[in-house]
């Protein structure tokens, strides 16, 4: 096995400045993050934490803390363990890393009832586990689709969205 430098490349520093750079940017500039007042945790407290969650290096790699796939700064989403529209918080707390899937497919469950949700998939087959899967997905689109008809709707008739 070949030694590594102690030093780390500095094409690795670009890619963990850019990439934690834009998930903090993403994070910062969310409509519910927005409403509750920001983030409250700066760029610099952001990357610190997510070195911690790496394993203490820009370059460790962390699992999905739902289905266990080994990730690193390239591939890592942040998930909150309990959604803003549950009334999470923005905090650093509240945070996880995840994978983009499960990130997607989690939306706005509890971390438990996630949980809970892969164990039952894990209890069927896998033709049945990934119809399933394929059914939330097309449910998730087709929710974005109808929000951004009604959004239009809303708009034409000046109304407030709730």
């Amino acid at each position: 096995m070949p030694r590594r430098s102690a030093a780390l490349k500095p094409q690795f520093v670009r890619l963990f400045d850019d990439r934690s750079r834009m998930l903090y940017n993403s994070m910062a500039y969310r409509k519910a993050v927005l409403r509750i007042g920001g983030i409250p945790f700066t760029l610099t407290e952001w990357r610190a934490w997510l070195i911690k969650q790496l394993g203490g290096t820009p370059e460790g790699v962390v699992k999905c803390a739902y289905c266990n796939l080994w990730l690193n700064i390239s591939n890592v989403v942040p998930d909150h363990i309990r959604a803003l529209k549950a009334g999470g918080s923005a905090a650093l707390d509240n945070l996880t890393l995840a994978c983009g899937p499960c990130n997607r497919r989690k939306g706005a469950l509890s971390d438990s009832g996630f949980r809970n949700l892969i164990q039952f998939l894990l209890t069927l087959d896998q033709w049945d586990m990934n119809d399933v899967l394929m059914r939330l997905a097309a449910a998730g689109e087709g929710m974005k689709a109808q929000w951004k008809r009604n959004k239009k709707t809303r708009e034409a008739k000046n109304e407030e969205p709730f």
